[in-house]
């Protein structure tokens, strides 16, 4: 067996490859951290060259520098609410299947597996809003999109940058009634870690989880970065800061991510889709005129036929004129890809080796993490004043 290409640092386990291999000849497997790499099995390949041809690694997609910018919030207060940041997701699935189109999207399975699946009807939406950070599997999206799009139906494709610059390479011409939107992503960790991030949960707890959301609208936005999940056999909802949590925490401070999140080609302000989305953080501080208590959005308008499709999505949004300077001082993935930290080298391995629960529980053994344990159970007042003193002290 072989790889695709010689620098497989860079491969994003997109399955482009595998799914455009006419000989069957590519599998998906996963490395000892868990992320899947392509494979070439030589009895069946007959060196075409169609992988390396359409492998986003290899050949980067068209980039576009966004035509209009947005802050961006939804009009109805329960979409907005049950969304990480401002709705847009919603907003732009909601206009496609108005007009009989399909949306894909990223569910977190029964087993929590992040995967991306096709939807057509609204109430489908609701697993696939809100952030995961985790890398999700694009599955056999490619072909089922390429069908649609040649018996003529208009598809959402939403992902990861490398997700549609994967799509595109395996489509391999331009369809008009194909969108895609991208988020700004910071880079993407492991599922294995994430399920034995849950198992651990579940054995910390005696309990096992029905539901896991990594963000939480609990008082003000401002705490936005809570983690909260469920129990099969109690009513009781478990959450806290994401510092608490030692899966999220280390996604947070970059220090799980696949190895080509930290030379990513499309972390950049030019962006690969017609749409771009993300968190617009601190947008009371260009934006003071916004209520902006649960969340708003980053929208970007990157093609002239994005720009078609502005008054069907304003029907659902509220867009406010940005500027593209401004979210790229909040967004650092607009200006270069996540730095690797030195603790990358051996997270994975020591978490092999000591096993998941031993270093979970280390994690959580700490005198900083006792600290912050102690600080979330403060009421929720008393933590914003906190937070507000903090911030006064930091202008100062």
């Amino acid at each position: 067996m072989k790889t695709i290409t010689e620098d497989t640092i860079r491969c994003t386990g997109c399955r482009a490859c595998e799914k455009a291999c006419t000989r069957g000849a590519i599998s998906m497997t996963k490395n000892a951290e868990g992320f899947l790499y392509p494979q070439i099995d030589e009895t069946n390949c007959i060196d075409c060259g169609i992988c390396k041809r359409i492998c986003p690694a290899e050949k980067i997609v068209e980039l576009k520098t966004p035509q209009k910018t947005y802050a961006a919030i939804h009009k109805d207060k329960e979409i907005l609410k049950d969304s990480s940041s401002g709705g847009v997701f919603t907003a732009l699935a909601e206009m496609v299947f108005e007009q009989g189109g399909v949306v894909v999207g990223c569910i977190l399975d029964k087993d929590f597996y992040a995967k991306q699946v096709i939807v057509s009807r609204s109430e489908d939406l609701a697993a696939c809003r809100g952030s995961k950070y985790v890398q999700s599997d694009t599955k056999d999206t490619y072909p089922q999109v390429k069908k649609l799009l040649d018996d003529g139906i208009l598809v959402l494709y939403t992902g990861t940058p490398c997700q549609i610059a994967g799509l595109k390479n395996y489509l391999g011409r331009p369809y008009d009634h194909l969108l895609t939107a991208d988020f700004i992503c910071h880079g993407v960790p492991s599922p294995q870690l994430f399920i034995q991030n849950i198992l651990w949960l579940e054995k910390r707890n005696g309990n096992q989880i029905v539901n896991y959301r990594f963000r939480n609208k609990v008082g003000s936005y401002q705490f936005g970065l809570y983690y909260y999940y469920y129990f099969v056999r109690s009513t009781d909802v478990v959450g806290g800061s994401a510092v608490l949590d030692p899966y999220y925490f280390s996604f947070l401070n970059a220090k799980t991510y696949r190895e080509c999140c930290y030379q990513c080609p499309y972390a950049q302000e030019k962006r690969c889709s017609d749409f771009t989305f993300a968190d617009y953080w601190s947008v009371e501080k260009f934006h003071p005129e916004l209520d902006s208590d649960m969340g708003a959005s980053i929208l970007f308008m990157n093609t002239e036929k994005s720009l078609q499709y502005q008054k069907n999505i304003e029907q659902n949004m509220a867009l406010f004129p940005s500027k593209l300077e401004w979210m790229k001082q909040v967004n650092e993935n607009l200006n270069q890809p996540a730095k690797r930290p030195d603790s990358r080298n051996r997270i994975y391995q020591t978490i092999q080796e000591m096993g998941y629960e031993t270093w979970a529980n280390q994690y959580c053994s700490t005198l900083l993490w006792k600290l912050r344990n102690l600080y979330g159970k403060f009421p929720l007042g008393f933590r914003i004043r906190i937070k507000m003193i903090r911030k006064k002290w930091a202008k100062e």
